[in-house]
């Protein structure tokens, strides 16, 4: 029998939870607020954070936050490449005619 999963994205609240089972972080982090601001322009799944946080056991938590934040920061990126070389793009169309 085939079932749809719907599985939803990761949000802040969720995170704090993860972010407290994995690496005993609390709200209070540095991070914290960095990490809730990328959620919201990031879509990630709550398996992809526990994924990042397996990868640093035993690293302490500044570097499992740290890693999140990086890779949180990459998906970003990929999803929107930098305005400069859509800007020479544009310029190579532009001296076409």
């Amino acid at each position: 029998m085939d079932r749809k999963i719907h599985l939803s994205y990761c949000e802040p609240a969720a995170f704090r939870v993860l972010a407290r089972n994995y690496l005993e972080v609390e709200d209070g982090h540095e991070l914290m607020e960095e990490v809730e601001g990328l959620l919201e322009e990031v879509k990630v799944t709550p398996a992809e954070i526990a994924e990042v946080f397996m990868g640093c056991d035993g690293c302490g938590a500044d570097f499992g936050m740290k890693m999140v934040v990086e890779e949180l920061r990459r998906k970003k990126e990929a999803m929107c490449p930098p305005l400069l070389e859509e800007e020479e793009e544009e310029e190579k169309g532009d001296n076409v005619d």
